[in-house]
């Protein structure tokens, strides 16, 4: 009986991570969505403007269509591309970024709450928690990776078209 609050330190870790795993992939999913949301607003901006280029740079026509599904869609919302961005999207992220940091750092700790006289396996938890950790760690790595770019992406290389009202 004494030994039990250790043998469940594996169950422990796997809850952790299950449940940071699926909380991951909703937000991934929901980040994803927004930012297609965003691209297809710049699209329309750009409809509007005439101002469509194809892969190579060069300016096309826009359809018909294209402008009346963009008219239909986009036209007269007060919400623009940057406040998409800066309201929805960045703190979807740094949330998400946040909540990694916190499931990181409790999988990380929860060795120090056993108490066992073992020297050699106090340490060898301490390594599977390290590396238990290592996902969301690195999680957190690509999603703080990705919030600079999406930040850089819409500010600097989509900047006319995302700062026009």
């Amino acid at each position: 009986m004494k030994d039990m609050p250790i043998l469940g330190l594996p169950l422990i870790l796997l809850g952790a991570l299950w449940g940071a795993v699926s909380i991951v992939l909703q937000s991934y999913q929901m980040i994803n969505a927004k930012r297609d949301q965003i691209m297809v607003l710049i699209e329309c901006k750009k409809a509007f403007a005439g101002k469509l280029t194809n892969a190579g740079g060069d300016f096309v026509a826009v359809p018909a269509k294209v402008l009346d599904q963009c008219h239909a869609c986009c036209y007269g919302k007060e919400l623009q591309p940057m406040d998409l961005y800066l309201s929805n999207l960045l703190p979807l992220s740094l949330g998400l970024c946040l909540f990694l940091a916190i499931v990181s750092f409790a999988v990380v700790c929860i060795p120090g709450y056993l108490n066992s006289g073992d020297a050699d396996f106090m340490r060898r938890v301490r390594r599977i928690s390290w590396i238990t950790a290592s996902l969301p760690l690195f999680s957190l790595f690509a999603f703080a990776v990705g919030t600079l770019f999406d930040g850089y992406t819409f500010l600097f290389k989509l900047g006319d078209w995302v700062l026009l009202k």
